[in-house]
């Protein structure tokens, strides 16, 4: 028996989505990952698959598709920091891998919803064409982002492994801390934390620095 459920929907938005990176290890998972920042527009992964006939000449007129293979692209469009300011290092190491070829033009990719617990979305390898875009003088400079899948993209689930914070200690970027008043902070990048236990931002996805390391409130 089917259950409806009389409860509105509320729909999601997609700025939930958070997009993480790492450089191409050929054969072994990365074992930290760098979040891509700037990103103000992200079309998640996309799957296609090549279909073909394979109804019989003799058989009926219904006809008959099966799937021979299965493909997956995943677009956005960035923000590209200021020349006097420094690169954000998700988008270093996609522009990077956009001017190589091969396993050298490869990244590892993840696809995250923010504030899941645990940690849900898709990740797999992919082959980046990052452009930086055109126009008049007057614009903001932006980046298009193409990332074509090379193999299987993955769902995982897994939760996030977080101790508490820890003073004068070296954090690599998307680890984990919790705070002493109960917030989780994911690291923007890799660090030595402070003296002292940094305030938690008001909001979930605020910013907060500490000593070196640059970290998100995740909840």
């Amino acid at each position: 028996m089917s259950v409806t459920t009389t409860e509105p929907i509320i729909a999601g938005v997609l700025g939930d989505w958070l997009l993480e990176v790492a450089p191409y290890t050929d054969g072994t998972e990365p074992t930290a990952w760098t979040l891509v920042r700037g990103i103000t527009e992200l079309t998640p992964p996309q799957t296609e698959k090549n279909l073909e006939d394979d109804g019989e000449y003799d058989g009926t007129f219904w006809g008959s598709q099966i799937a021979t293979g299965i493909s997956w692209t995943a677009e956005g469009t960035m923000k590209v920091p200021r020349a006097s300011l420094p690169a954000d290092p998700g988008q270093a190491i996609l522009k990077a891998a956009s001017r190589e070829i091969a396993e050298d033009g490869l990244v590892h990719v993840r696809f995250r919803k923010r504030n899941a617990v645990p940690a849900t979305g898709d990740e797999g390898i992919a082959d980046v064409s990052y452009v930086e875009a055109g126009g008049p003088k007057t614009d903001l400079t932006t980046a298009e982002l193409t990332l074509t899948g090379r193999g299987k993209l993955v769902a995982f689930a897994a939760a996030d492994s977080a101790a508490l914070w820890e003073a004068a200690k070296t954090y690599q970027a998307g680890e984990m801390a919790v705070l002493s008043t109960g917030e989780s902070l994911r690291a923007q990048n890799g660090g030595l934390s402070g003296v002292d236990e940094p305030d938690a931002p008001l909001a979930i996805g605020g910013i907060v620095v500490d000593g070196t390391v640059s970290w998100e409130r995740t909840a």
